[in-house]
């Protein structure tokens, strides 16, 4: 490297195994320390709760030979996301739903090339919790995030998290609604309701991509909990952020969220 090519972000070494990973501050920029032989890793871990999106950036230096390269693989060594030839500016990217909290690993090194010190790469944790909270709503019933009347902009389904399930409480008597509008313009969105006994309360889709669903009259005969699941329709982006809005009677419909 000449002195006139400075190295960007600070040098780190990784383990030369799981067992030996080391943990890896995010957002933060790096380079590794040494020139990686193709085939070969620098093995890192970071620990991620359920409901937070892991996100490594990986750019090629200005060498023109080699390449540069990652992986993210959860506990049990599975293979999530790999790119083992990036000759550019690549984004590795997983999603984690709820109880998909623990440790999980990034791996840099590429399948073919070396990869060499002016390689740089960023681990950043995104939180695309829902409603508020400091979690994901859960895929059923017995982990629904509960919530109260109000609007919520910024929830957040993909891939990876396909189904969100919410619930409030009700008082008997009374007609609420719940609107969701999605972030992406070819983005619809399907709900549906049901009681604590499981009874069907309704369902509804947005009328057309880009547009609100809304669940209107939902009642019960005595004070309790109503749980809405939202999902992604058939047709749908099935990646991004989507607004909701609950209460009483006649609620305004929320704005599309930012996907910022």
């Amino acid at each position: 490297m000449k002195a006139e090519e400075p190295l960007y972000g600070d040098p780190i070494k990784g383990g030369d195994s799981y067992e030996s990973a080391v943990p890896v501050p995010t957002g933060k920029l790096f380079h590794l320390d040494h020139t990686q032989p193709v085939n070969h890793n620098d093995f890192f871990s970071v620990p991620v709760r359920g409901g937070q999106t892991l996100v490594v950036t990986i750019t090629k230096g200005k060498k023109e030979v080699g390449y540069g390269g990652g992986t993210i693989s959860d506990s049990t060594r599975q293979q999530l996301v790999h790119q083992g030839e990036v000759s550019g500016k690549h984004l590795l990217q997983q999603d984690f739903a709820d109880q998909q909290d623990g440790t999980y690993y990034v791996l840099i090194g590429s399948d073919y090339g070396d990869m060499h010190q002016d390689d740089t790469f960023q681990v950043d944790l995104i939180n695309n919790y829902d409603a508020d909270s400091d979690r994901a709503a859960g895929k059923d019933e017995s982990r629904a995030l509960e919530v109260k009347p109000g609007t919520y902009l910024h929830n957040y389904l993909s891939e990876v998290r396909t189904i969100a399930v919410y619930k409030f409480k009700a008082q008997g008597g009374k007609n609420y609604q719940f609107k969701a509008r999605p972030a992406k313009a070819d983005g619809s969105i399907d709900l549906s309701a049901v009681n604590d006994d499981g009874v069907n309360l309704g369902s509804a889709s947005s009328p057309n991509k880009g547009a609100v669903a809304t669940l209107d009259k939902l009642t019960l005969p005595k004070d309790g909990y109503i749980y809405v699941k939202v999902q992604y329709g058939e047709w749908s982006s099935k990646t991004g952020h989507y607004a909701i809005a609950l209460g009483e009677g006649e609620v305004e419909s929320p704005h599309p969220p930012s996907e910022e």
